[in-house]
């Protein structure tokens, strides 16, 4: 049987990923050097005498620098008529900040996500991947009040970032905390994931994005995606709920059902230019219209008569069947369509790359 093979970058997340945020400093002065190194590091000076392996420090060593470099932070804002704010010796601050050091060179596992907070809502959050693994760092180098100084810091890869003003409240609301780092709420993981991935499964959380790059959106487009949505909406929902044989003979027919809202995917709808369309369902069905969208470039012999070989990409130790799993689910999909409905999907899948400029991030290898 010939193959059809679909790369789709979609991200596989694994159900243990965790989401740190980090703070780039006071008033963010360490922003663009942590944007630039690629490397995330906390404001804590002499670290470098130790080494960049973590795992092998003396931490009480650790400890004792901490607390040197607050007291000679102390000293400096009291050389510029400050009031004094601390006592030298180890205090309880400088056992929270070696917490934060910790959670950062230890326990934050590669591909772990790290957010990078900004000054003002105008500019872009970084959010980063880590790319070693906890006790493994390198060093920074930085300039601190005029003198540049070598920090310790983990190394990240940069995905997508964001405008701090198109983030919901909740994370805004988290990213202004002042804590050092610290694992933000798994509910707000989606919107993470959302910003920088855009294609994303999670547990069993589907996210799809679709767009449209047209300048003159008409209601002729709109309604070729209508349809071809809705056909599939329906389509999922009969194989769901095992009533396949009870779908209209025409896919147009399948695209004007009503459905129930409660068992239906998620749709964020935003037209501008470009326009986008996102799905989310918890089930494989977003990642199965990527590739059914991609697959309107095929005939519909070709499609009928292929296996179906979908490629993902990974995050961290995410599991590898998922791939398996949706290609499956999207030849389920092409058998229960049949002719010729599957002919109709073909060209109005077509049509709606052609006319409405429908596109997603999957293609034919």
């Amino acid at each position: 049987m010939p193959t059809i093979e679909i790369d789709i970058n979609a991200y596989v997340v694994p159900s243990d990923h965790r989401v740190f945020k980090c703070s780039p400093g006071k008033t963010y002065r360490f922003f663009e050097t942590i944007q630039d190194s690629r490397a995330i590091f906390l404001d804590i000076r002499g670290l470098d005498v130790l080494g960049t392996r973590p795992d092998q420090w003396n931490w009480q060593s650790a400890l004792e620098i901490v607390s040197a470099d607050r007291w000679d932070r102390e000293l400096e804002s009291r050389s510029r008529g400050n009031k004094p704010s601390s006592s030298q010796g180890i205090n309880k601050t400088d056992r929270r900040n070696i917490t934060f050091l910790k959670q950062l060179l230890l326990e934050a596992k590669k591909g772990d996500f790290v957010i990078v907070p900004v000054e003002g809502y105008t500019r872009q959050i970084l959010i980063g991947e880590f790319t070693t693994n906890p006790g493994s760092a390198r060093s920074v180098e930085a300039v601190d009040a005029g003198t540049s100084r070598n920090f310790v810091g983990r190394s990240v890869k940069w995905h997508n970032g964001v405008e701090k003003r198109r983030l919901s409240e909740s994370l805004i609301k988290v990213l202004h905390t002042q804590t050092a780092v610290f694992l933000l709420g798994k509910d707000l993981y989606p919107e993470v994931y959302k910003w920088s991935l855009g294609d994303y499964i999670y547990n069993d959380l589907h996210n799809a994005d679709f767009s449209t790059t047209k300048d003159k959106f008409t209601a002729e487009d709109s309604a070729v995606i209508s349809v071809w949505l809705n056909g599939f909406e329906a389509l999922r929902h009969a194989l769901e709920t095992d009533c396949v044989q009870t779908l209209p003979g025409s896919f147009a027919a399948m695209g004007l059902m009503k459905l129930p809202d409660v068992t239906s995917s998620e749709l964020t709808v935003n037209i501008n230019s470009p326009g986008a369309f996102s799905i989310r369902y918890h089930g494989r069905f977003p990642i199965v219209l990527m590739a059914m969208l991609t697959l309107s470039s095929c005939s519909p012999g070709d499609v009928a008569s292929s296996q179906i070989q979908i490629n993902l990409r990974q995050i961290g130790d995410a599991p590898t069947d998922c791939a398996f799993q949706i290609s499956r689910e999207t030849e389920s999909y092409i058998q229960a369509l049949a002719y010729p409905r599957l002919e109709e999907v073909c060209k109005l899948g077509a049509r709606a790359k052609a006319d409405a400029s429908l596109r997603t991030n999957a293609r034919l290898k």
